[in-house]
This record gives C-alpha cells, structure tokens and sequence, in this order.
C-alpha cells in the first residue's frame, strides 16, 4: 500500500473548490443522492463525483469498496461476518468513536477479500 501521508483528495464540490483533504483523514465515503460525502476526523464533505472513478482512484491506497453507495478505509473496518454480509466500520469524528454496521455487497466481496490479503 502507497504511504497516505504525503497524498490528497482534491475536492470539486462548490463548496470546497480547490480544497484538500489529507488521505490518511478519511475514514468513510458515502453516495447519496448523486453526492458524495466523505467522512473524516474532523468533519464531513460533500463534492460530486463517480463512484466507481473514486474507487479506482483510492484502491492503492486502502480504500475499499463495500456496496454500492459506500467505500470504506481497511483500517477502519473492525470486523467482518464470516459470510460476508456485514461489515462492522469503527470511525472517529471529533475524538468520538463510533461503530457502524455496513451491508456488503455480493458483487464486491471478491474485492474486499483481495483487499484485505493485499493491506493486512
């Protein structure tokens, strides 16, 4: 996995055009609606984009993605059902930590499961 210290995620959104978020920041990436919002430590963006070019994008530096409307960072996930269906996703926001459980999708768990051997 390429070191996340040193890369970026420019943003396009109106809001934060020209803006950065620090990889190693992001913890989940959510689509709603045709936009997507990406969680950090700090705070929430939001900004269009594909989420398939997304992923493509963030795949070398550890990001997965879980179904179709969420990618996450591998080492956020905290755990995964033996079957494949669920993943548990720990994140921390403003020095809270919160726990969320994440459908995956059976299209992806071939990827999950290559991701997970190739960052772990």
């Amino acid at each position: 996995m390429k070191t996340q210290e040193s890369y970026f995620l420019k943003l396009n959104g109106n809001n934060h055009l020209g803006s950065c978020i620090r990889l190693r920041g992001i913890t989940v990436i959510e689509l709603h609606k045709h936009r997507l919002f990406i969680k950090t430590k700090e705070r929430i963006y939001s900004m269009r984009d594909i989420m398939s070019d997304l992923t493509r994008r963030l795949e070398k530096y550890g990001f997965i993605r879980i179904n179709r409307t969420q990618i996450v960072h591998i080492d956020c996930i905290k755990s995964i059902d033996i079957d494949f269906t669920d993943i548990e996703v720990e994140t921390t926001m403003k020095n809270l930590k919160s726990t969320f459980h994440f459908p995956i999708g059976t299209h992806f768990v071939k990827k999950i499961k290559k991701g997970i051997r190739i960052f772990t």
